[in-house]
Order: structure tokens, then C-alpha cells, then sequence
């Protein structure tokens, strides 16, 4: 064996272990911490990259008008990793939640919040007084440093010495920098304070592009390492169950085909289909017995399974790769809203997130599994069509059956009794069909 498919081997053992870990870490501390609730539907947070995006565009034209400045600041937990070893996930989660109520806290009527993942949000300040706003953000990270750390410890007795923030802040007078580019600027920002050892505010200027780019060849290999990681851990999940052993690789190739028909660049297409690859990377801390169980889950096993997205989020945090963080975290929403985790409806889904599901359903309803015949093509289309609206997202579903058609992907028709097999591993709410994979 050779030292990298031994090193690859030890990698994926490590993750496996600290999975497993996390779930006892879960259930353990689960009544030690502050509870860790859903996201509040507040209309300043906004709940996906469009509809923050929209607001930022819609106060860049004003604020052109008016002559004021918009600021975008980008807010990030320094060592929220080490809080996670440390105290364990369950400490990391309210260290976030309590982070994300104190930047709510402090929010005026006219700002608004897009939280990116991993413990980092961005802020958009529309009347930004360009005099004031480098102490205005400094205050701000000071304040919610000192409140969140006070109450972790009130609760639960955490050391909170290393709960620290850093901010990046970019301005826009003018109103003709993209969104993208105000983000970009403001996330490389917070950047440059995190690589400076962090607790500090940067703006994005010379000096912080001078820390950014001497560390960028270090931080690459680092980047493409971690990923090549998570991706080695992804296909020890496959061969975890010889059963959907070829799973996730199906999802990540019907992702990629949406993707294309849906118009995306080509660099988005392999973010996507990479998504796929790793949209159930999370299962790695679902227990076999659930994971493999023939018949319907209880209510604790339902619960279990449940959490799946949440985990993939947290092991995809080390990772530079916020945007397939948020998907794969998102992938069993629902666009009536009866999705989990965080029940979002249609608008706040990405759409990224939407392809997941639609592939991922029809990947487990046209693959056999231990428990079960596939239904087969024809019913797997079907019931895509029947829960648009509902479970899938009508436009998803129109590209791929157009894609499957072009393909002729869809012309086995399964057994004539497929039907009849046709059940519900992991039923949810209502009597509609979830992915069993």
C-alpha cells in the first residue's frame, strides 16, 4: 500500500470517528448549552444569496440617488473549529446561534443579514457614514464578542477566551460594483484580519490585499487538500453501503446535467456536480441500524436521520466552499415549506439546493436497494411531476425531464409490479415520496 492511499485511509478513519463523536456530543450537552433554535423569519435576515443580492442592488441605485454611501460588511467566528474540539459541536452551534441573535440585535430597520455558513455573516448598512464606519464595525465586533462570550459561560460554564470575531467592510458610493464584487471585497477583508490572528477589522484596501495574496499559494494547496479529504470521505460513505454504492456519483451526474440545462457557466456546472458528490456526507453520523432499517423510521429515528444536512454542513466548514455548504445543507427543503432543517419555502431555497433534491430523488426511485426494487423510470418521473410545487421545484423538473428526454435516460421501464413496491423508506409529514438514499 502507498503512503497516499495509506495517509487517504487514515483521513477518512479520522472523519469517521469524529462523526460518531459528535453525535454523542450532541445528545450529551444537548441540555447544557443554550438551546440552538430555528432561524427566526425576520425580514432583515435574508434567507438565500438572491434575496440579498436583490436588496443590495435595489440600495445601491438609492443610495446613488441620495449621495450615501452603502457599506457590506462580512462578520466571521475566529476559531470556531478550536471552539468545536474543545467544547464539542454542540458548544459551536450555540457559539452561531448566539452570534447571529446579537447581530440581529444590533441591526436598524433598513439593514439586512445573509449568514453565509460556517459562522460567518454578511451585513448590508445602507446610509453608511464613511467617517465613522471603521470604529461603527469595530464597536459593533466588540459588542457581540463580549455579549455572546458572557452568556456562553453564564449557561454552561464554556471557556469562551478564543470566542473572537473578525470583520471585513468594503464602501460603495457610487453604486457600480456589482453585489458579487462588494462581497468578494468585504469576504477577503475579513480575510486579511482572520490571517493577521483576528479579533480586528480590516477594510479591503492595499494592505489587506498585500496579507491576502502573500498567503494565497499556502491557503490553495490547503484548500485543494481539505476538499480532496471530503471527497475520498464521500466515496468511503458510498462503499460504506454496498447498496447505494454507486449513489452519489448518480446524484452528482443528474445535478450536472440540470445545472447545463438550466444555463449555468461551466465553473458553476462543477460546483454543482460536486455538491452532489458530497450532498450526503452528513449521513456519516446516522447510525447503520437507521441508515439501512427496512421499514418506516419511529419518530427518534426519523429525528436522526433529519439531521444529516446539518452535519454535511459542519464537515464541509473546514473547507473553503460556502456555496456548496449552503446547498447541501439545504437539499430537504421543500418549496411548500415542509422540508427540513429549517422548513424555508420556495423563494428562499437556492436553487442549487433544489437540483440536489430533484436528483436525489430520482436517483433512489430508479436504483434497487436491499430493502426494495426501484420503481422504476416511468413512476420515478411520475411522481416528479405529480409533487412539483410541493416537494420539487416545478421549473428543476421541467429541465430535467426535458434533459433525461434528450438523453433517453429515461426509456427502461422498470417491472410491471414496481409500483407495488413503491414505498416510503423514510416518510416524513405527509404521504409524499422522500428520497431513500
Amino acid at each position: 500500500m502507498s503512503a497516499h492511499v495509506a495517509l487517504s485511509l487514515i483521513l477518512v478513519l479520522g472523519f469517521a470517528v469524529q462523526a460518531v463523536a459528535w453525535n454523542l456530543v450532541l445528545r450529551g450537552r444537548r441540555r447544557e448549552l443554550p438551546a440552538v433554535t430555528p432561524r427566526e423569519f425576520d425580514r432583515r435576515l435574508a434567507h438565500t444569496r438572491e434575496a440579498f443580492d436583490e436588496l443590495a442592488r435595489a440600495e445601491q441605485q438609492r443610495s446613488a440617488v441620495v449621495t450615501r454611501d452603502v457599506a457590506l460588511v462580512v462578520l466571521d467566528v475566529d476559531h470556531l473549529s478550536a471552539v468545536n474540539r474543545e467544547h464539542g459541536y454542540a458548544a459551536g452551534d450555540a457559539v452561531v446561534s448566539l452570534v447571529q441573535q446579537e447581530v440581529m440585535a444590533g441591526l436598524r430597520r433598513i439593514d439586512t443579514v445573509l449568514a453565509l455558513g460556517g459562522g460567518a455573516w454578511a451585513v448590508l448598512l445602507p446610509d453608511a457614514d464613511w467617517t465613522s464606519i471603521a470604529d461603527d464595525v469595530d464597536a459593533t465586533r466588540e459588542r457581540i464578542q463580549r455579549r455572546v462570550a458572557r452568556q456562553l459561560a453564564d449557561a454552561a460554564g464554556v471557556a469562551t477566551s478564543s470566542i473572537t470575531l473578525s470583520a471585513g467592510y468594503v464602501l460603495d458610493s457610487s453604486g457600480s460594483q456589482s453585489v458579487e464584487d462588494l462581497l468578494q471585497a468585504a469576504d477577503q477583508a475579513a480575510l486579511a484580519a482572520k490571517l493577521q490572528g483576528g479579533n480586528r477589522t480590516s477594510n479591503w484596501g492595499d494592505a489587506a490585499r498585500d496579507v491576502v495574496r502573500r498567503s494565497a499559494g499556502s491557503r490553495r494547496v490547503q484548500r485543494d487538500a481539505q476538499l480532496a479529504t471530503v471527497l475520498a470521505l464521500a466515496e468511503a460513505l458510498d462503499l460504506r453501503d454496498a447498496d447505494t454504492s454507486n449513489h452519489s456519483h448518480m446524484v452528482g451526474f443528474y445535478a450536472e446535467l440540470m445545472a447545463q440545462g438550466l444555463g449555468m457557466d461551466p465553473a458553476h456546472v462543477e460546483r454543482v456536480r460536486v455538491a452532489g458528490l458530497l450532498h450526503d456526507i452528513g449521513k456519516i453520523g446516522v447510525p447503520d441500524a437507521v441508515l439501512r432499517k427496512p421499514g418506516k423510521l419511529d419518530d427518534s429515528e426519523w429525528a436522526m436521520m433529519q439531521r444529516h444536512p446539518e452535519i454535511g454542513a459542519r464537515l464541509l466548514a473546514s473547507v473553503d466552499a460556502n456555496d456548496i455548504r449552503t446547498w447541501v445543507l439545504a437539499h430537504h427543503e421543500r418549496p411548500d415549506g415542509r422540508g427540513y432543517p429549517h422548513g424555508l419555502e420556495n423563494d428562499d431555497i437556492p436553487i442549487e439546493a433544489k437540483i440536489l433534491s430533484v436528483a436525489d430523488a430520482y436517483e433512489a426511485m430508479t436504483a434497487d436497494r436491499v430493502y426494495r426494487k426501484a420503481p422504476g423510470p416511468v413512476i420515478a418521473r411520475a411522481e416528479l411531476d405529480k409533487w412539483r410545487g410541493a416537494q420539487f421545484d416545478g421549473e428543476v423538473v421541467d429541465v430535467f425531464l426535458q434533459v433525461l428526454d434528450s438523453l433517453a435516460l429515461g426509456d427502461d421501464l422498470g417491472s410491471a409490479g414496481a409500483a407495488a413496491t413503491h414505498l416510503q423508506r423514510h416518510p416524513g409529514p405527509d404521504e409524499t415520496w422522500e428520497a431513500a438514499a
